[in-house]
C-alpha cells in the first residue's frame, strides 16, 4: 500500500484502522518528563487530528508556566512569559525534529498506525523479534527521532497510549497519561496562543 490510508471514518467521528478505533480529538492530564530541561511536571494536553496540539505545562498551584500550541498553520510557544512564534512549517520539540502533524499523531496514540500506512515519508517501523516496538524518523540516513508507545488502553472504546516515549539525539520526552477523554469538542482558538 502506498500513500496514507485514512482508515474508515464512521458517522460518530471515530476513525477505524483494521478494527482498531482511534480518537479524532483528545484531552488529557499527563505527567511530562523532559530530560534536557530536567523537567518533570503535570500538564494538560489537547490534540486534534490531523495537526493541532496544545500542551500546557503546569507549575505550582496548577497554573501554566510553559505553553505550546500549533494548528498546522502556525505554532506558538510561551516560556518565562515570552511568546515566540514559529512558522507553519516549523518542526517543534527538542532539536526541531517533529512537525505538529507528527506530534498530534503521537499524542493521539496512532503514530505507529500512521507509519504503517505511509502517512509520513521519513518514518520506519521498528521490529523486535517480529513484534512492532516503535517507530523511527530518519533524516540524511540517520535516526533523528524514535517513538515508543507503551501499554495502550481503551478509553471510551478508543486506542490511547498510557505512556509515550520520544527520543531524539539529545533529549527524551516521556508523556504518562493520567486521565484521558477522547472525541471531545475542542475550540479551534485553543490551538493558538497569539
Amino acid at each position: 500500500m502506498t500513500g496514507c490510508a485514512t482508515g474508515v471514518l464512521r458517522p460518530n467521528g471515530e476513525v477505524v484502522f483494521d478494527g482498531e478505533s482511534y480518537a479524532v480529538t483528545l484531552r488529557a492530564r499527563v505527567k511530562l518528563h523532559v530530560s534536557k530541561k530536567a523537567l518533570s511536571s503535570k500538564a494538560v494536553v489537547l490534540a486534534s487530528s490531523p495537526d493541532s496540539i496544545r500542551v500546557d505545562v503546569l507549575g505550582p498551584g496548577g497554573q501554566p508556566v510553559i505553553m505550546m500550541a500549533a494548528n498546522g498553520k502556525s505554532c506558538d510557544y510561551v516560556d518565562g512569559g515570552v511568546l515566540l512564534e514559529c512558522s507553519a512549517t516549523s518542526t517543534i520539540f527538542s532539536d526541531g525534529f517533529l512537525s505538529s502533524k507528527e506530534l498530534a499523531s503521537i499524542l493521539l496514540g496512532r503514530i505507529t498506525r500512521d507509519v504503517i500506512d505511509d502517512c509520513f515519508n521519513d518514518w520506519k517501523v521498528i521490529r523486535t523479534r517480529g513484534r512492532i516496538t516503535g517507530v523511527s524518523k530518519y533524516s540524511g540516513g540517520s535516526v533523528v527521532v524514535t517513538v515508543t508507545t507503551v501499554n495502550s488502553m481503551n478509553s471510551a472504546g478508543r486506542v490511547v497510549p498510557t505512556l509515550v516515549i520520544v527520543k531524539t539525539r539529545g533529549d527524551t520526552l516521556k508523556v504518562e497519561y493520567l486521565e484521558v477523554e477522547t472525541d471531545v469538542e475542542i475550540e479551534s482558538w485553543l490551538f493558538q496562543l497569539s
